[in-house]
């Protein structure tokens, strides 16, 4: 049942990361089958207008990299990856998104950025997929909520109601109440 809920979720992501079949397909034909990515894509168009920089989470390695390649072709930014697969240029690259003027995107995965990253340099946060638990997703966003932000972070979840994308929110905000 797990998995077949984790497969699910894939395909919210993206319906494509789920077969593996997207690495010929242009930037926007990616978007234009994926409505989540249309949104949250769209999102991104207005924190670069403003010339702010945004953290992006996803957890699966495809979505990810159809982020990276959506981002660079659709709006000529190129976002840097940061999850397990990277390790000794991982300074290097948070150095480089702290240190753009202006616009910066970044894609990371919660299970990596969790520990020792503070990117006080970003005043958005998108989670495009969501991990199960709500500790994990907050302690995520608090990349960016650390001492030396001086603006109001917005924090963004690109949702398919409906779906069980729209259930796991649900759950998710079943469990933060109960917590608290």
């Amino acid at each position: 049942v797990l998995a077949g809920i984790g497969r699910l979720l894939r395909i919210c992501a993206h319906g494509r990361i789920e077969s593996g079949d997207w690495t010929n397909l242009s930037a926007q034909q990616l978007i234009d089958e994926c409505p989540k990515l249309s949104r949250a894509l769209q999102r991104i168009d207005e924190i670069k207008s403003r010339g702010e920089k945004v953290l992006i989470f996803a957890e699966w390695k495809e979505m990810q990299r159809i982020l990276q390649r959506v981002l660079h072709e659709r709006i000529g930014a190129w976002a840097d990856i940061v999850n397990g697969d990277v390790t000794e240029r991982r300074q290097d690259i948070l150095d480089a998104f702290r240190n753009t003027p202006g616009f910066a995107a970044i894609i990371l995965s919660v299970q990596v950025a969790g520990f020792g990253i503070n990117l006080v340099e970003a005043n958005h946060v998108i989670h495009y997929t969501r991990p199960w638990n709500p500790a994990k997703e907050a302690q995520a966003t608090d990349r960016v909520h650390r001492r030396g932000q001086t603006r109001d972070v917005e924090i963004y979840l690109p949702i398919l109601g409906g779906t069980v994308e729209g259930r796991l929110a649900q759950l998710l905000r079943d469990k933060e109440q109960l917590a608290k």
